[in-house]
């Protein structure tokens, strides 16, 4: 994973589906200098079909576990920094 070289971009894990799709997630580093969860997607040639950057809590956000159920829909899970109360 890799952005604009803006930060410390990080895969934490990766898929691989019937059909040698793969998927990788992770966090990259947004405009405003905090971590994204960030998913890729790459066909079997490593040509990137899609990406998706979500940010959750507007802090420091990590996908860190991907998996694929039988229908081939895309579980992610992670962890959100919140903003502690005031």
């Amino acid at each position: 994973v890799n952005s604009t070289g803006s930060g410390a971009d990080q895969a934490y894990d990766m898929e691989i589906d019937a059909s040698s799709n793969i998927y990788v997630v992770g966090s990259i580093t947004s405009n405003d200098n905090l971590l994204d969860y960030y998913t890729v997607k790459y066909n079997s040639s490593g040509t990137k079909i899609w990406d998706i950057q979500t940010d959750g809590s507007h802090l420091n956000d990590q996908a860190t576990n991907v998996a694929l159920d039988s229908l081939n829909n895309i579980i992610i899970t992670g962890e959100s920094e919140t903003a502690p109360n005031t």
